[in-house]
């Protein structure tokens, strides 16, 4: 299988997680414009149905690639990651609908 950069996943985070997006969010914003932090701050991250954070895959790497390293504490509940296809959610969508 076969998996792109801009394809969706999701997560649930930890507490180490959610420490991890605040900073990384922290850190983006703190050059900024008062404007463009408070669009950037006041932004609810997409969450699915089950309550995962659901966010590209680039954009997980960027977040917490540095820390997923052999040792640190997880930031990801029962260290698992979501993969959406998106093909297959609009056949069984469909299929629903029939």
């Amino acid at each position: 299988m076969k998996y792109n950069l801009d394809d969706y996943v999701g997560v649930k985070l930890t507490k180490r997680g959610r420490e991890i997006y605040k900073e990384f969010y922290d850190n983006l914003v703190k050059d900024m414009s008062d404007d463009a932090k408070k669009r950037i701050l006041n932004y609810e991250p997409l969450k699915d149905d089950e309550g995962y954070l659901k966010l590209q895959l680039w954009e997980l790497m960027n977040i917490f690639g540095r820390n997923l390293i052999t040792g640190a504490e997880t930031p990801f509940e029962e260290k698992e990651i979501k993969l959406y296809d998106e093909k297959l959610e609009k056949e069984e969508e469909s299929a629903r609908k029939r």
